[in-house]
């Protein structure tokens, strides 16, 4: 699943425009990538669900909300 959700996390990036390598940021965990997404001016909402990955959320939540944020378009 965590594959999956870093899938997503990529997918997100790219319709932002991030065309960075995150292989690196991927090996980090859920709150150091979420940092490295900050600082690399990915929407708040993505920033948030990541820093609550395996804290406050489960991956099946952080799954769900990620592959809403990309089936909707919403950001």
């Amino acid at each position: 699943m965590h594959d999956r959700i870093r899938h997503e996390i990529a997918i997100i990036c790219r319709a932002e425009g991030i065309k960075a390598d995150l292989s690196h940021l991927f090996s980090e965990p859920p709150f150091t990538m979420a940092l490295s997404l900050h600082e690399l001016k990915l929407d708040d909402a993505v920033v948030n669900i990541v820093a609550g990955w395996g804290d406050t959320l489960t991956d099946r939540e952080v799954l769900f909300h990620l592959k809403s944020i990309n089936d909707k378009g919403m950001i």
